[in-house]
């Protein structure tokens, strides 16, 4: 089989994935109104719009179980690099490069950044194993789509988790659309 469309025979997936956040990863400051942190990566494939997944940190409880040196901001990639791999093994790409694009957010915080992703890609993660990820700085002026949107995926999902019991439209319709374990059905 020697077609270059087969995924054996392609260097990079199908998938380009947009990465931003909601709330201060910082644990010294907490905000008592909204105490959580949340990454949100979408999952796009290159023709057409696609998946979510997102993971919140609960910052009091990091700080009560973890103290103020951990980064609720890593903690978050980690899991949300491990959620895309499972994503990528239910698509049948998990072997191909896959671009993960962030926002630049100052040359301390990328460089930090950037050296949590590739620590976690070479393989310090629950999975134990290399991701095929390579992370993309944008800066803000790009003005990208998909790095607006996974701004209107964070939020609404920190609110979810700060007052469940609130009524949370956003959220109601972005819950279909989430990658779990188990299938989109088995969200909550």
């Amino acid at each position: 089989m020697n077609d270059a469309s087969h995924p054996r025979n392609r260097y990079f997936s199908d998938y380009v994935v947009y990465v931003d956040e909601s709330g201060d990863h910082s644990l010294v400051s907490v905000d008592k109104d909204y105490p959580v942190f949340v990454l949100a990566l979408c999952i796009f494939h290159k023709r057409h719009y696609a998946d979510k997944t997102a993971c919140v940190v609960d910052k009091n409880r990091v700080n009560r179980t973890a103290g103020t040196c951990s980064n609720p901001y890593h903690i978050a990639l980690g899991i949300c690099l491990d959620a895309l791999r499972g994503f990528l093994v239910e698509k049948g790409q998990v072997d191909m490069k896959t671009h993960v694009v962030v926002e630049c957010r100052g040359k301390k915080e990328d460089a930090q950044l950037e050296l949590e992703f590739r620590r976690i890609c070479a393989g310090d993660n629950p999975a134990k194993q290399v991701f095929p990820f390579d992370v993309v700085f944008a800066d803000k002026k790009a003005n990208l789509a998909g790095l607006q949107l996974s701004d209107l995926v964070a939020r609404p999902i920190g609110l979810s988790y700060i007052r469940p019991m609130q009524s949370n439209q956003a959220f109601d319709v972005l819950k279909r659309k989430f990658f779990c374990d188990g299938g989109r059905h088995n969200w909550a």
